[in-house]
């Protein structure tokens, strides 16, 4: 009894974290390409009209494979959920953001969670309500979103944790190869920056273990293999060289114009939709270098990262960020200091511990906005999740590090207080924008089968706190108007002076 006691103490913060996306979830409807997933199966209107069968989805997303880009598995996995209806997804979202969330613990700690550890677990969970909206509602909140750059962060991690305890020579049965393999392969062939992110590190892993002359191990290179052979068949796939040609003059540049051409936006990504997670990387390493003796390094960190106060969504309207700091090549250059400065930061945090965890995931967390300078349009949102889990799990590793404890309370209680005022900002948009949404499914589902005439739904109120609103993209429309089988004479009118 006793046990299961400590068991439960240890594990209320995971719980807590679920039931709270399980409500938040509720007032979360079809957004954008969910309509083409329930709709098509897939991305192309081609399949409009077919009945849901396994020979049907198995062709769409071998045209998508062929023609849009590589994300086979996800993008098949996809199509199940939405086909069973958004339903299915508010469940299964809470339990993979969960299951998220115990692999980051588990990658810092290498073990379950333990009584001791709530202040740990609760600073962790709060952590992630401290995600830009803007990213949130792309991902977290929006169900392509999340099985494109959330879920696959999940076998990330797992293959990080495949790899931490390799590190410790834990015991690995003969019936779990398979399943890592899996992960390993699924790690791989899942969205380009995290496909290219588990390649990263499994070659990391491997150069520290030839350098340093550890034991080899069949099964670890089998798991090392597969993650290469699925990023293979992401990278590779006909989908993803037709998706570059549509940027062609992009894509012919070479790298360094390549480069020039997107790291205004990708820095300026890195400043606004990440800032809580960069000022607390500053903070708390600043702390950490002040409790080693290393001072004026710590007071210069606290200094170097001030300006990035400004970029929070609050003090972006100050006269001093208007003045100074959007000024973009001032942005450009204080952005590209950050990014070298918080490697350097990683660097001494690793050789402090000796331990070379901290420095992947910083390395980690900047490479996954870094490489999106070498893709066209990168404007942040989606793309920039996969950094966050990384950024969590690298401030996770520093609280674990805080001394004396009193500072972890303070700190835990500073982060829910946060995450309680982001989640009832959350749930109070989401729930106001529901209404509209119920009301626009009521409106359409009495229209469906219509040929040809307008029909009038009401705008979101806050359409901020919404992945997409109806008239961003003309082919959101028609997926709309296909979902509910209007004709293509049919004008989707927005209207309460909303547009």
């Amino acid at each position: 009894m006793k046990r299961v006691r400590k068991l439960f103490l240890a594990n209320i913060p995971f719980f807590v974290f679920f039931v709270s996306l399980i409500i938040l979830n509720h007032y979360v409807p079809f957004f954008g390409d969910d309509f083409r997933y329930a709709t098509y199966y897939g991305l192309d209107s081609n399949f409009n009209g077919r009945p849901l069968t396994f020979e049907n989805v198995w062709e769409s997303q071998l045209y998508d494979y062929f023609h849009f880009n590589g994300r086979f598995f996800v993008n098949y996995a996809t199509v199940w959920v939405l086909t069973a209806g958004i339903e299915v997804w508010r469940v299964l979202n809470p339990f993979l953001l969960t299951c998220l969330a115990y692999a980051i613990f588990y990658t810092v700690y290498v073990r379950f969670p333990k009584k001791e550890d709530l202040s740990v677990t609760s600073i962790l969970v709060s952590l992630f309500f401290l995600c830009n909206i803007y990213i949130t509602r792309q991902t977290i909140q929006y169900a392509v979103g999340s099985f494109n750059y959330v879920y696959p962060m999940l076998f990330l991690f797992l293959l990080i944790c495949f790899y931490r305890r390799r590190d410790l020579n834990q015991p690995m049965h003969l019936w779990a190869i398979p399943l890592w393999v899996l992960v390993g392969f699924l790690a791989g062939w899942s969205q380009e920056q995290i496909g290219a992110l588990a390649i990263g590190f499994t070659g990391v892993w491997w150069i520290r273990h030839l350098w340093l002359k550890r034991p080899f191990s069949w099964a670890t290179l089998i798991v090392a293999i597969f993650s290469l052979l699925g990023a293979a068949g992401l990278f590779f796939s006909p989908g993803s060289e037709r998706r570059a040609s549509a940027n062609a003059d992009f894509y012919q540049l070479p790298i360094w114009q390549k480069i020039a051409t997107s790291l205004p936006d990708v820095i300026r990504f890195f400043l606004f939709q990440q800032t809580v997670y960069l000022l607390l990387f500053g903070i708390l390493a600043g702390i950490f270098f002040y409790q080693q003796s290393k001072r004026r390094l710590a007071i210069f960190l606290w200094i170097a990262i001030t300006p990035t106060f400004f970029f929070l969504e609050m003090m972006s309207e100050t006269s001093l960020y208007q003045a100074v700091l959007h000024h973009p090549s001032w942005m450009i250059s204080y952005g590209s200091f950050l990014f070298l400065l918080f490697f350097i930061v990683g660097i001494l945090i690793a050789r402090t511990h000796q331990n070379y965890i901290p420095l992947a995931l910083t390395i980690g967390f900047l490479a996954a906005d870094l490489m999106m300078t070498l893709t066209a349009g990168a404007t942040g949102g989606r793309v920039a999740f996969p950094a966050i889990p990384l950024a969590i799990a690298l401030l996770l590793y520093l609280f674990k590090h805080l001394r004396p404890n009193i500072i972890r309370t303070g700190w835990m209680i500073l982060f829910i207080g946060y995450a309680v005022f982001q989640y009832g900002r959350l749930v109070g948009n989401y729930e106001l924008n529901a209404h509209i949404h119920r009301e626009r499914q009521q409106i359409l589902e009495v229209h469906r089968g219509m040929q040809q005439g307008v029909i009038q739904v009401p705008a979101l109120p806050n359409a901020y706190f919404a992945a997409y609103e109806l008239d961003e993209h003309y082919w959101l429309i028609r997926a709309v108007r296909d979902h509910y089988q209007l004709g293509p004479g049919v004008h989707i009118q927005l209207v309460d002076g909303k547009r």
